[in-house]
């Protein structure tokens, strides 16, 4: 069967004339169009990728490192003992939950005891509050006041 032409008359493969049917009210191809689209959109990508690499280079180049010298010091040979020490405070059952602030109080305080009794130098020497009834706070106060201080943090549930 031979397309038809505008007029209705059959229409010859050949022939340049004959419209192709179409649905775009500008009378342009929608595939031509879209792959247009899709084109411009590929461009655009492709120059923000190239944009940030260029950005990433740039600092890379730009801007010197932040990373503070430090001296090495010499590997700290582990005391006596830490083994069991470290042994023993993982058998504490001390488990917070969200619900429950509350909880077994009864590990907890063990585990302060065994802190207590396994440390005595640190007790000595540092400031400890309690906080939220299971939360040990330990205060280090250094010898010069004026320089920055430091935060060390970790937890026991």
């Amino acid at each position: 069967m031979r397309p038809e032409t505008t007029d209705g008359s059959a229409a010859n493969c050949h022939d340049s004339s004959a419209q192709p049917a179409t649905d775009d009210p500008q009378g342009g191809h929608r595939p031509y169009r879209l792959r247009g689209r899709v084109k411009v959109l590929g461009w655009l990508i492709a120059a923000v990728f190239t944009a940030f690499i260029g950005t990433v280079i740039w600092n890379v180049i730009v801007f010197s490192t932040k990373q503070v010298q430090v001296n090495q010091v010499d590997a700290v040979k582990p005391l006596r003992g830490f083994e069991e020490r470290l042994a023993r405070a993982l058998r504490f059952r001390t488990v917070a939950t969200g619900t429950d602030r509350a909880g077994d109080a009864a590990p907890f305080e063990q585990f302060h005891e065994f802190l207590r009794t396994s440390f005595p130098r640190v007790h000595a020497r540092l400031d400890c509050e309690v906080h939220g009834g299971h939360s040990l706070l330990y205060r280090w106060k250094g010898s010069d006041p004026s320089r920055v201080p430091i935060l060390l943090m970790s937890h026991i549930d």
